[in-house]
């Protein structure tokens, strides 16, 4: 049977395109693109997995940490030293998550998601270095209904960067890929953002790693890549077209000085909660109830902004213990697939959590997402090559 591209495909799509646009453009009623395209995806490609299982739901290993992570995520609401009050959206983006994780897109989907999210992103970066530079030391998307966070907005591009790598080595469009890369790259270090750039830096040393294991000569061309990257940069620097105020804020001396702006002083807030009570380490404070555990401890209400102390604290030791076990779950799976994109994007994830409060947003999700289909798509093409047989996923 010959592959297309279904509806859930093609939503997803949209999605993952829009991605950039988070939180900068709302309706009247606080609702964004984000949320709808998320709910599409989670409706569609439910009903679609239903239907195919036909009430035979098999649960793959590196799924069920991210059932239980959910399940503990709102088991712990009974303690909570806040208002009992449930994380919906928390749950609409598990929800999106799963019905995305029990659905395989084809070799042809695969395509056109990697080849619209390259494009749309380099659209979007072309946009923040001629427009968005302009009116902001740390360029972003802004509307009069909101505004993306510029740290969330370097880590959705970093994504896109990779995919565009990944698409210049596996297909035929190498110029079109290389103007891409440059632009989101470009893109990426006009925002200013530390943890974006450091990300990019991982994700592209990862991805050289896995395909060094592979002995793919795909690792020279990625330097050739960053090489083109790197002048590119360094020319626009040289005519004045990059603030020199945001390349300021990349310095070790800037870092040093702002002390990651304040995170230093924050995170041993958190600490100091996570150790004051062995009952609280172990099962935590509750969901949601970091700015309650900042004020008890500093008399000051503060978001985390690490992923990794806000789960220690608000969810204890079992809870961190389920977050980093999906993580790792998912790099093992892009490891055994030698997926270096999967691998890649996982990075991105990491890195992002450690900076910044990124978990909970949909990008990060959809990062697992990305991560665990080009993981399975690599898988299958792998074992049918050893079978000799014709790529045939999912009918």
């Amino acid at each position: 049977m010959k592959e297309r591209v279904r509806l859930s495909a093609f939503i997803y799509m949209v999605f993952a395109a829009l991605l950039p646009l988070n939180q900068a453009f709302k309706l009247s009623d606080g609702l964004t693109i984000n949320k709808i395209t998320g709910l599409l995806i989670m409706v569609v490609c439910g009903l679609t997995v239903l239907y195919r299982s036909k009430g035979k739901l098999k649960i793959p290993q590196e799924v069920l940490p991210v059932i239980l992570f959910a399940i503990w995520i709102f088991f712990t609401s009974a303690w909570s030293v806040g208002d009992l009050g449930l994380p919906i959206n928390l749950l609409g983006s598990f929800l999106m998550l799963l019905s995305c994780l029990f659905i395989q897109f084809n070799q042809k989907e695969i395509f056109f998601i990697k080849a619209m999210l390259i494009v749309v992103y380099a659209a979007f970066s072309v946009y923040i270095v001629f427009i968005a530079s302009e009116n902001a030391l740390r360029a972003t998307f802004s509307s009069e209904t909101g505004e993306s966070d510029p740290n969330a907005l370097a880590l959705v591009l970093a994504a896109g960067l990779l995919v565009a790598v990944d698409f210049f080595f596996e297909n035929k469009y190498k110029l079109l890929s290389l103007a891409c890369i440059a632009f989101i790259g470009i893109a990426v270090l006009m925002t200013g953002s530390r943890t974006g750039i450091i990300a990019v830096l991982i994700a592209v040393f990862c991805y050289m790693i896995v395909n060094a294991k592979k002995k793919s000569k795909k690792t020279i061309r990625v330097f050739i890549v960053i090489a083109v990257l790197v002048f590119t940069i360094l020319f626009l620097i040289d005519k004045g077209m990059i603030n020199t105020e945001t390349l300021d804020r990349l310095t070790l001396t800037s870092v040093k000085d702002s002390g990651g702006n304040g995170r230093w002083e924050i995170w041993k807030i958190y600490l100091k909660a996570f150790f004051d009570n062995p009952a609280r380490m172990l099962f935590g404070y509750g969901t949601g109830t970091a700015h309650e555990i900042t004020y008890m401890f500093s008399g000051r209400k503060v978001s985390s902004h690490n992923d990794y102390l806000l789960y220690a604290t608000t969810l204890g030791l079992v809870g961190l213990t389920l977050f980093l076990t999906i993580i790792i779950r998912f790099i093992r799976k892009g490891i055994q697939s030698e997926s270096a994109i999967s691998v890649a994007l996982l990075s991105i994830l990491v890195v992002g959590c450690m900076g910044i409060n990124y978990f909970e947003k949909k990008d990060a999700f959809n990062l697992l997402i990305m991560a665990w289909q080009f993981a399975c798509i690599k898988n299958v093409t792998r074992l049918k090559t050893k079978e000799h047989a014709t790529c045939e996923i999912d009918k």
